[in-house]
């Protein structure tokens, strides 16, 4: 699961490079701190599938990383 993880943190941050001037080892850092945060709030009770819930997380983090960086 951990290698589908981090394909799929990859896959995302690939789809924001062109928008944003950070590079993307910086965008697969905070990929990777969303899917932590994921990891650490998930219940699977909730019904909710693990990689629709990771991905929400992965874009958040991405989008705050995108957002702080236009902030300066």
């Amino acid at each position: 699961m951990l290698h589908d993880d981090d394909a799929l943190v990859a896959k995302i941050a690939s789809e924001y490079q062109s928008r944003c001037a950070l590079a993307l080892d910086a965008l697969i850092a905070a990929g990777k701190d969303g899917l932590a945060r994921a990891r650490q709030f998930f219940d699977p009770a909730e019904g909710h599938r693990w990689d629709s819930y990771a991905t929400w997380w992965v874009r958040q983090r991405i989008r705050l990383a995108m957002a702080r960086s236009r902030a300066g």
